[in-house]
Parts: structure tokens; C-alpha cells; sequence
């Protein structure tokens, strides 16, 4: 499966017909378009430094974040399942047959058969690194703490 984003101007977003990932209304800054396979999504975000985070899951599971959004696609059944995060995206990670929606504070955990959001695991302090494992992640923080989320 091929994954081609690209940037896009103000204009041309609110003049294309494609499906909207997610945007950020009047705060919106920048502007992209993800095409897969055939099929095109646009999406609008607020940070001018920071670019979406795209990950693979598997052969028909896209995901793309960025600030406080993150949006799941079933190519397959052309499903979109969107997350409004509580705190801003660092990552996305995949374990096993689970998506890690990593933010500033929290990891959440989403099947890819189903999208169901299956846990939110609250960290000690601000992420700094996730280190996975055959059965457990561990995530180091700030202020040189750490937590063991076990699956």
C-alpha cells in the first residue's frame, strides 16, 4: 500500500471534496492531503514546526496525528475513526496487533480490528521514550520516572 502526503495551500483545502481527517477550524496553519492507494483524505492542522505522524499498522490500517488529533483509516472498508486528544501527539507505535497513540501524558491503546479505544494509561510526567517488549512496554519519563504497561 503506497502513502503519499503532500501540502497543500489554504485555498485549495476548502475548495477539495475529499473526506476531512481532522482540522482545527480558524487555528488551522497548514494543510495536507494523504493519498492511499486511490483514495484521497484531507487534513489541516495548527503547528507550523511539527509534521503528522504517519504509521502503516498493517495492509489496510492507516494512522495519522498531529497536535491533539488522530484519525485511524480502514482502506478496506473505508472507515475513519478519529481520536481528540486530551494532550498533544508525540508518536504512534504499533504492538502486536495494537496502535499506541503516544501524547505528552497519556498512551492509548486501539485494536486495529475494530478501532475500539481498549485503554488510556496515564503516565507519571511528560513521555521522553517507549521501549517495547514481547508482552509489556515500558515508557520512560521525565523527572526520571517510568511506568510498565503489560498487554
Amino acid at each position: 500500500m503506497e502513502i503519499i502526503k503532500r501540502d497543500i495551500s489554504e485555498e485549495e483545502f476548502y475548495k477539495l471534496n475529499y473526506p476531512i481527517l481532522f482540522e482545527n477550524g480558524k487555528y488551522n496553519k497548514r494543510f495536507g492531503v494523504l493519498t492511499i492507494q486511490n483514495d484521497n483524505y484531507a487534513f489541516a492542522w495548527r503547528s507550523e514546526l511539527i509534521e503528522p505522524v504517519i504509521l502503516k499498522a498493517n495492509s489496510y490500517t492507516v494512522c495519522v496525528g498531529v497536535d491533539q488529533n488522530c484519525t485511524l483509516i480502514d482502506v478496506n472498508k473505508k472507515l475513519i475513526e478519529r481520536f481528540n486528544l486530551l494532550y498533544n501527539l508525540f508518536d504512534i507505535k504499533l504492538f502486536n496487533d495494537i496502535i499506541l497513540i503516544i501524547t505528552e501524558l497519556e498512551i492509548i491503546s486501539v485494536h486495529t480490528i475494530d478501532f475500539k479505544k481498549s485503554n488510556s494509561h496515564p503516565l507519571p510526567d511528560l513521555f521522553e521514550e517507549i521501549i517495547i517488549d514481547n508482552k509489556q512496554i515500558t515508557v520512560k519519563c521525565s523527572e526520571n520516572t517510568s511506568t510498565v504497561i503489560h498487554f
